[in-house]
């Protein structure tokens, strides 16, 4: 894997502690935003990054209204969008309006944002045009009536598709697929779709879902053999959808790769890349209850990281996994807990026989931090990884010789 190869060279070149990849400051406490308001500690946990280092972040300076904004790799930092200003489509944004923030390698942009008059909106903007309403709520959906509650946005896909979860009046719940280039919307998967492989049960309630380039879903919902039954108990899984097909990847009571265990409970949104492949985050039941990130082939399922592992690369115990994220190249990169050993929290990418650390929680870049300041936590929901290299932490506080109670920062990582 490119990020994998990339990071091991590096580290064969690096002394002892390194930390495998060169990190920079994209943004910290007191900075001056691009229309010059200091930001504080309010960093949302959605951003993103790609593959050219450029970030996209949601926070709240002091004295203003909550801001989206777009710092790239190259080229001015800029405030995408503003609460309570104006936006497009003659519409406003509400105070604190934004989320789901989401970028892909082409440079275009998307994100949540609540409008005055139109409701929840997915916003979007390609590359080369301006900020646009893609779809809000009250809009005709392909499924029938209109929009109702636009709920959550999934990541963006190298080919410009973006997945959003919405109701919708005609009393449907479902995954739909907004594509940038050709500006329609369609259905990825409703509630009461059959599973395929195997067959035998139907999608009840769908809770989270994300989309990768070639139309690949991965999907969180409750499942039953009958959804009208409600004797029947309902099963929390993972499904890959790809075109018609509705593959079943987990099932909680279902055994797991990890000897005389089950799954007993799924965590937070699965995640899926361009091959197909997903990834998620399970709590065990058996010998075993402790959670563990899995990734499924289209085959054969995994587990990557559990805890309770002795990592190498940190010398200490797992002992709790915050965040993973998966990128098309197929690199695994886990931010996590652990004790004993030399590091407390360390974010790592994880190939198929090798572990490598990307950050520690030790010194953090030496471009805005003086010599003995250090890593007090990661934001432990928030972590962005792109196929290049990239990956991002928020809420990365640390304990500053100069402002010893700490600031929050925003740290951009390559190798």
């Amino acid at each position: 894997m490119l990020l994998l190869s990339l990071i091991l060279t590096l580290l064969l070149a690096a002394p002892p502690t390194a930390a495998g990849s060169t990190c920079t400051t994209v943004v910290v406490r007191n900075d001056l935003d691009p229309a010059g308001a200091p930001f504080g500690n309010r960093f949302a946990d959605h951003l993103a990054t790609n593959a050219a280092g450029d970030v996209a972040f949601i926070a709240r300076p002091f004295g203003a209204r909550q801001r989206l904004y777009l710092y790239p790799a190259v080229g001015p930092n800029e405030v995408v969008a503003t609460g309570a200003a104006a936006a497009p489509a003659g519409a406003t944004f509400r105070n604190k309006p934004f989320s789901d923030v989401a970028l892909n390698d082409d440079g275009d942009l998307a994100f949540l944002g609540g409008l005055d008059g139109l409701g929840q909106a997915l916003l979007v903007r390609p590359a080369t045009l301006p900020l646009a309403v893609a779809v809000h709520e009250g809009d005709p959906a392909p499924s029938g009536g209109t929009f109702d509650e636009i709920l959550e946005m999934g990541p963006l896909a190298s080919d410009g598709t973006v997945s959003f979860l919405a109701t919708t009046t005609s009393g449907l719940k479902g995954v739909f697929v907004y594509d940038l280039a050709t500006t329609l919307t369609s259905v990825g998967v409703i509630e009461g779709a059959a599973v395929t492989t195997p067959s035998g049960r139907f999608l009840c309630t769908i809770k989270h879902a994300a989309i990768a380039a070639g139309g690949h879903l991965a999907v969180r919902a409750n499942s039953k053999a009958d959804c009208n039954d409600s004797s029947e108990p309902a099963l929390e899984g993972v499904y890959h959808g790809s075109g018609d097909t509705l593959t079943r990847v987990a099932l909680t009571g279902e055994a797991t790769p990890v000897a005389a265990t089950v799954y007993a409970d799924v965590i937070g949104v699965p995640r899926v890349n361009a091959s197909g492949h997903v990834a998620f985050l399970a709590k065990l039941d058996g010998a075993t209850r402790k959670r563990a990130v899995f990734e499924w082939d289209g085959v054969t399922t995994t587990p990557v990281v559990l805890a309770g592992d002795v990592e190498p690369a940190t010398g200490g115990t797992l002992k709790k996994i915050n965040t993973f994220a998966l990128t098309d190249a197929g690199d695994l990169v886990v931010s996590s807990k652990f004790k004993g050993g030399t590091h407390r929290q360390a974010i790592l990418a994880h190939g198929a026989s090798t572990s490598v650390l990307l950050a520690r929680e030790d010194a953090p870049p030496s471009d805005r931090f003086a010599p003995g300041a250090e890593y007090r936590t990661f934001g432990k929901k928030t972590l962005a990884a792109a196929s290049g290299g990239q990956f991002l932490v928020t809420r990365a506080k640390v304990k500053d010789v100069v402002v010893p109670k700490g600031k929050v920062a925003l740290i951009r990582c390559s190798p």
